[in-house]
């Protein structure tokens, strides 16, 4: 019988001994049978968005004490009881955040329990699984990310050309975006998409990369506008690729109602082809006054690949019923010498003069031999004059152009330029007069409407030796 008590015993100390070293991961109490031992129902208090107090059960003979370590947790004590309340604030970051409440035997700081506190965050937020998404350049191209929300979201906002599988939802969900176009530049486009909630939000940047091949480009540089024509040639600074390339021009009002495939389809029909050249100078003739128009270059390299579509914008100038130019008169042979003579327009306060006896110089177009003119002022070739006068010239054959291209006092350059010519033969007279582009004789510049090229003139083209 007494083995028996003995044994009885024994087992209860055991059971005790469990008891006293089982603690609860959650908030369920867990029942305490050694008072001696200083220890808490508790080990973890989890506060949700909305939660209102919790209570701590503390399991002490002696007298205990305790803290906690952040602010916003906040601690109470039922006077002499063995029950604490905690109360948290409202969690405003985005965060879920952690402290520590400890209790501790007055007599003995080394006796001890820690209840670990964690508050979950009381606002709406969202969360992505992809920092950037790219897309390859083709029509319907997608890619995808993950939305992590403890609440309702949007959509907010996408590029044109991005479309999302869906616009809003609630908690965690997968969106896949599609590409509405291709990008059919040889740049990335980029973009960003905007998810948001009530609190939060989330920008995700967008790429999609370029179709066309890069470093092949071709575009107008230095253009001379006139009232009736555009000329200028081309920069190939970007143009290592080129093998051939397109150019051509569109009135913008046109232009408002076509796709980029469209326009490239038009400039492959109905424009030149053309081969890179230093020397080459484009001459868009017969065009409306005071119009906006739209140049186009396109470039392909040896593959077939091609680059950018590239526009420039441009608008022609007002025809005015006074240009500021000078005008010639008398143009004809004395001797040795042409002479002609050039009179200043009321608006002109100084003009450039050029002067040629080359047949095909002489008979381009306007806008080609207002470039010439202009491109010599670059050059430092032309001179600019402030008064009219009598003129000569050494005559070098039977054929003669002068042209002139005027300025005001504002320096605007005139929308177009003044001109005359001279060819001489058996029954020609000596002398002719006229004004703007009359000719005395049969000599008619080229001046059809289309796409032409021109070349460069060379240094000893730039005929500016003319005495007063």
């Amino acid at each position: 019988m007494e083995k028996k008590n003995f044994k009885s015993l024994f087992m209860k100390a055991a059971i005790l001994a469990i008891c006293t070293t089982v603690y609860s991961c959650d908030d369920t109490t867990v029942e305490v049978l050694n008072p001696s031992t200083l220890d808490v129902d508790k080990r973890y208090l989890t506060f949700e968005n909305g939660d209102g107090p919790k209570d701590v059960v503390v399991y002490y003979q002696d007298d205990w004490n305790y803290s906690v370590n952040e602010h916003w947790a906040h601690v109470s004590r039922n006077g002499n009881g063995n029950k604490l309340t905690v109360q948290v604030e409202d969690n405003r970051t985005k965060e879920t955040r952690e402290c520590l409440l400890v209790i501790f035997a007055s007599n003995n700081s080394d006796k001890k329990a820690n209840v670990k506190i964690t508050q979950g965050t009381s606002l709406v937020t969202v969360s992505c699984s992809e920092t950037e998404l790219n897309f390859s350049a083709n029509e319907g191209a997608s890619n995808s990310l993950s939305v992590k929300s403890n609440g309702e979201w949007k959509v907010r906002s996408t590029p044109d050309w991005l479309r999302p599988s869906v616009s809003s939802g609630i908690g965690n969900k997968t969106i896949s975006f599609t590409t509405l176009s291709a990008n059919k530049m040889s740049g990335n486009r980029n973009g960003t998409i905007v998810i948001g909630t009530s609190d939060d939000e989330v920008n995700i940047p967008v790429i999609q990369y370029g179709e066309a091949v890069s470093n092949c480009q071709v575009t107008p540089k230095n253009i001379t506008v006139l009232s009736n024509g555009i000329a200028f040639d081309m920069d190939y600074s970007h143009a290592s690729n080129v093998a051939h390339y397109y150019r051509g021009y569109m009135e913008a009002s046109r232009v408002g109602s076509l796709t980029n495939p469209e326009i490239i389809a038009i400039l492959q029909r109905d424009f030149q082809r053309h081969l890179p050249s230093d020397d080459e100078v484009a001459d868009f003739s017969d065009l409306k006054a005071n119009t906006k128009y739209i140049i186009y270059t396109l470039a392909y390299d040896i593959e077939g690949k091609r680059g950018d579509l590239l526009s420039t914008e441009v608008r022609t100038c007002k025809e005015e019923a006074n240009e500021p130019c000078g005008w010639i008169s008398d143009l004809g042979v004395n001797g040795y010498y042409w002479e002609w003579v050039i009179t200043k327009s009321a608006t002109c306060f100084s003009y450039w003069m050029m002067t040629t006896e080359n047949y095909n110089i002489a008979l381009a177009s306007d806008v080609l031999q207002a470039w010439w003119l202009d491109e010599a002022i670059r050059r430092n070739k032309a001179t600019e004059y402030y008064n009219g006068g009598n003129w000569q010239q050494v005559r070098g054959g039977n054929l003669i152009a002068v042209w002139t291209r005027g300025k005001t006092v504002n320096g605007t350059m005139a929308g177009k330029i003044t001109w005359l010519g001279c060819e001489l033969s058996s029954s020609a007279p000596t002398r002719s007069s006229g004004e703007e582009t009359t000719s005395p004789l049969s000599m008619t510049k080229r001046n059809s409407a289309g796409d032409h090229s021109g070349r460069k003139l060379s240094p000893d083209q730039y005929q500016l030796y003319m005495i007063k």
